[in-house]
């Protein structure tokens, strides 16, 4: 007991407190290793001449380990909960590998492949190679289903922290749809898309919607019906993006684009000019295709059509056949019969016309098409 007391102030004695919560943790262990009747070692003494000459360095929080290191669960588990899914192997799926040997023959194998990196001086990396404030871009190691393994990209948005990575909205007022011309930095042209946008975190995706409505168009918002929520690119971007169809107000427009956007005209089409528009390549973002698709679905706009195949041109008249010379009686193949007239059933029979709902509630998610028989 007069070693404890002596240890108690030569803590009491420190001005580091780092040092003094640290040795009141060794004292807390001697004790019980005493009270359990081990004997520790001769040299484990606690003196101000020890602890200033062996200091241990103390971490807080999580240390991540760089390069190969980083393929443990540790880079994991700073990404949202939807991307933290390993998967498994033996169910078809691709699995992220993060036991350390399997991930280290992994990245040997890979090295060739990511030769030419300007990420790190090897030129290859396992986990997060590049975070900002809005995106993680993330090589996992990976092994398929065939039994193969190999690296592979991801890119993932931040915002998926407590929800979706943006929204999309099909503007309309009167049976016109609004799109605009925007200037792309990845495609290095000049697009005809609909609103969309990125969600901040904390806000849904209804005020994203008007926001980006009010940015991009400047016109007033109605009403908004969610129609379901898509995938753009599922190769490589791990994004979901939630579908409005959303109805503009009149009045005078004001529109607040971002100095960091470059738009175009606001383009004012009808639904077969949508049409015409897409078939000849104006028109090819995959979210606003997707959107029109959607919408289509939930019978909440008419079917595009393309005013080229809307009409039916008239067929040519065929060539008139050669007739066949009649079969000599004990030619091969059966005897004629007169065939027995069917009645038509399920297959043959005509569908009846079908015709979407039209009524909708402004505040309601559209789950699935909705049709009703005539």
């Amino acid at each position: 007991m007069n070693r404890a007391i002596q240890r108690e102030r030569d803590i009491r004695d420190l001005s580091d407190e780092s040092l003094v919560s640290r040795l009141r943790t060794c004292v807390s262990r001697k004790r019980a290793h005493e009270e359990s009747g081990e004997t520790s070692s001769p040299h484990a003494k606690f003196t101000r001449q020890t602890v200033s000459h062996r200091q241990t360095p103390q971490f807080q929080g999580t240390v991540l380990p760089s390069a190969v290191g980083m393929a443990k669960a540790s880079y994991l588990a700073r990404l949202p909960r939807v991307a933290q899914k390993r998967g498994d192997q033996s169910k078809g799926e691709i699995e992220i590998v993060t036991r350390k040997k399997s991930v280290r023959r992994i990245d040997a194998e890979c090295g060739p492949d990511l030769e030419g990196s300007a990420l790190g001086k090897n030129g290859k990396r396992i986990g997060i190679l590049l975070e900002d404030k809005v995106h993680f871009i993330v090589r996992d190691a990976v092994e398929f289903p065939s039994g193969a393994a190999g690296c592979a990209m991801r890119i993932i948005g931040k915002t998926q922290f407590d929800g979706v990575n943006g929204v999309i909205a099909l503007t309309h007022c009167e049976g016109r749809l609004f799109l605009r011309k925007i200037f792309r930095h990845a495609t290095r042209s000049w697009e005809l898309e609909a609103v969309r946008g990125r969600r901040e975190t904390g806000m849904t995706s209804r005020g994203t919607v008007r926001k980006e409505v009010k940015e991009e168009l400047g016109y007033p918002v109605k009403r908004t019906v969610k129609l379901g929520s898509i995938r753009p690119e599922t190769a490589l971007l791990a994004t979901e993006v939630d579908v409005f169809w959303t109805e503009l107000g009149r009045g005078p427009r004001k529109d607040d684009p971002e100095p960091k956007e470059a738009f175009g005209p606001v383009v004012e089409l009808s639904f077969g000019e949508v049409g015409e528009r897409i078939m000849s390549g104006e028109i090819r973002d995959g979210c606003t295709i997707s959107a029109l698709m959607l919408a289509q679905l939930a019978g909440v706009m008419e079917p595009i059509h393309n005013a080229a195949t809307a009409s039916p041109q008239p067929k040519e008249p065929r060539e008139p056949r050669e007739p066949r010379e009649p079969r000599e009686p004990g030619e091969s193949g059966e005897p004629s019969e007169p065939r027995e007239s069917r009645e038509p059933n399920e297959l043959t029979r005509p569908m009846e016309s079908m015709e979407p709902i039209e009524s909708m509630e402004s505040t309601e998610s559209i789950a699935s098409p909705t049709i009703i028989p005539r």
